[in-house]
């Protein structure tokens, strides 16, 4: 009898632990990216990498990414550098096991390859190519590229009590 009951205990647990915790959302490999992009995420450092027509890096920039704060549903905030928001909606996709984030907001759409996402750290990449090249000036030197990957390390301060 008391190992019938224990049994019972047991598959109760197992199936009560299949949900994420102080989520509505039902368990599965988006929904649990979203789960943990949720929250407000502060750039710690981010850099541009722009390569001529051979594949060859061009020039290297160091840049500030904006401040994201996504929900677990699908609302976004970016804030710049300036303190001037922006909201928009964002989306989670799989391609050949890289989980994608498109960001639609007024300034258009940016697809970011999520590199690293732990709790405490985010690194998103998103790469553009320019099929006619594009120009970039930087003091006295032009350079022509025809495309560029920006990479922003991002950093989580408060995580959620459980």
């Amino acid at each position: 009898m008391k190992i019938k009951l224990l049994l019972c205990a047991v598959i109760i647990i197992a199936m009560s632990s299949g949900c994420l915790k102080d989520s509505k959302l039902p368990v599965t490999h988006i929904n649990d990216v979203k789960v943990s992009l949720s929250g407000k995420w502060s750039p710690v450092s981010g850099k541009i990498t722009y390569y001529d027509a051979t594949g060859n890096v061009a020039f290297n920039a160091i840049v500030t990414p904006d401040t994201l704060a996504f929900d677990d549903d699908s609302s976004v905030k970016k804030t710049g550098t300036a303190g001037s928001a922006s909201a928009g909606t964002y989306n989670i996709t799989t391609t050949d096991n890289t989980d994608y984030i498109t960001v639609q907001s007024a300034g258009g759409n940016d697809q970011y390859a999520i590199v690293t996402l732990q709790s405490r750290k985010l690194v998103l990449s998103e790469k553009l190519t320019y099929p006619d090249g594009a120009t970039l000036s930087v003091g006295d030197n032009t350079f022509i590229y025809y495309s560029s990957v920006m990479t922003g390390t991002y950093t989580k301060k408060d995580l959620p009590r459980n």
